[in-house]
């Protein structure tokens, strides 16, 4: 008679099975995670840029509105500003207009 031998047939735990899944969905979390990351980091670059530019822009506005302060107090800056944009002119002053076009 043959003798019957018993094969153990080993079983892997059911866990292992577990964890894999476990580190495939932390690895496509941390995926997604790091693509969202670039979108933000790329938007905030974008804004900084834009706001870099406002800031240039307003600082050149300013240094021109300091710069008409402290014309300001210069007489020949006021007269030729009150001559440019109200057409004033001193009492003692003739206007002559020419209206032939040319």
């Amino acid at each position: 008679m043959r003798a019957k031998t018993v094969q153990n047939k080993r079983r892997r735990p059911s866990g292992n099975l577990l964890f894999r899944l476990a580190v495939v969905g932390f690895a496509v979390y941390a995926g997604i995670s790091i693509l969202n990351l670039q979108t933000e980091v790329a938007r905030s670059r974008q804004e900084l840029s834009e706001l870099t530019d406002m800031a240039d822009r307003q600082a050149k506005a300013n240094l021109e509105l300091e710069m008409q302060i402290g014309e300001g107090d210069d007489e020949n800056y006021i007269i030729r500003q009150a001559r440019k944009e109200l057409d004033y002119v001193f009492p003692y002053e003739k206007v002559f207009i020419n209206t032939s076009g040319s």
